[in-house]
């Protein structure tokens, strides 16, 4: 039998009931051994694989280990180990902008590990003024660690006035009420890169290279991206019809895909 955990102490006006957690050994598609974090409410259910695993004894022992973490240190510090052992698998994506595990059912009474990350995240801009009597725009990223604040910034570009660079901030602010951080971000990185101060080229496709994974791919990552797959090609082969069976016949058309990826 599972292990079964009911807690709540978030409300939503959609649901009343509590929902409830278990972690859960179960079988992939070709009967490899798996760990889920089940959620189960009267509506239905949502699972999560959290490994997969050479035995079945090494599935009890990771379930065994989240069943003792939850008597000892409750739900939040159990599900937050299940996150980890998720992230791992790929089964969650340590960049996510949802930061939660379950995306179904009634709320969940627990904060996940990338929830808290993007609680303290933001992204805003600064105007510095230089020695040469120019002012550099900055994209700044802000966000806290134990209680710590902690900032990074890129410089987008220099401006001859003060009200150029307000000029271009204030641009760059109306994206994201209506297109959303991706596409502000977006446009973050075309305007260093316009301006010179982000090489087009650069190693690390990534704006920002500390605190917490950015909820958002620049336009280099999703190119990276698309670099990695190769579609397969699709040919049109001409058969000629056998004499014997259909001398007037019109040549059939097929088609072949070449899957070199």
């Amino acid at each position: 039998m599972n292990p079964t955990f009911t807690d709540s102490s978030r409300t939503d006006s959609t649901y009343s009931e509590k929902p409830m957690y278990y972690f859960e050994q179960s079988f992939d598609d070709d009967f490899t051994p798996i760990l889920e974090a089940v959620k189960t409410w009267s509506g239905g259910e949502q699972k999560l694989k959290l490994g997969t695993y050479n035995s079945i004894s090494a599935v009890h022992q990771d379930m065994h280990d989240l069943v003792e973490l939850r008597g000892t240190e409750g739900l939040e510090v159990s599900m937050q180990l299940a996150e980890s052992l998720a992230l791992s698998e790929g089964t969650l994506d340590y960049a996510r902008s949802d930061g939660r595990m379950f995306t179904d059912g009634p709320p969940d009474p627990f904060s996940t590990d990338r929830e808290q990350e993007l609680a303290t995240l933001n992204y805003t801009y600064d105007i510095v003024p230089n020695s040469g009597g120019t002012f550099e725009l900055q994209s700044l990223k802000t966000w806290e660690r134990d209680g710590k604040p902690y900032m990074e910034s890129i410089a987008l570009g220099e401006y001859d006035t003060v009200n150029d660079a307000r000029r271009e901030q204030t641009i760059l602010k109306s994206i994201r009420p209506i297109d959303g951080l991706q596409e502000e971000m977006n446009m973050v990185e075309r305007i260093a890169i316009e301006n010179g101060t982000l090489d087009p080229n650069r190693d690390d496709p990534r704006l920002f290279k500390q605190g917490p994974a950015d909820p958002f791919k620049t336009r280099m990552q999703r190119a990276m991206t698309m670099e990695l797959y190769s579609p397969p090609t699709i040919q049109r082969v001409e058969l000629q019809p056998e004499a014997d069976i259909q001398e007037e016949s019109q040549p059939v058309l097929a088609i072949s895909v070449d899957m070199d990826m």
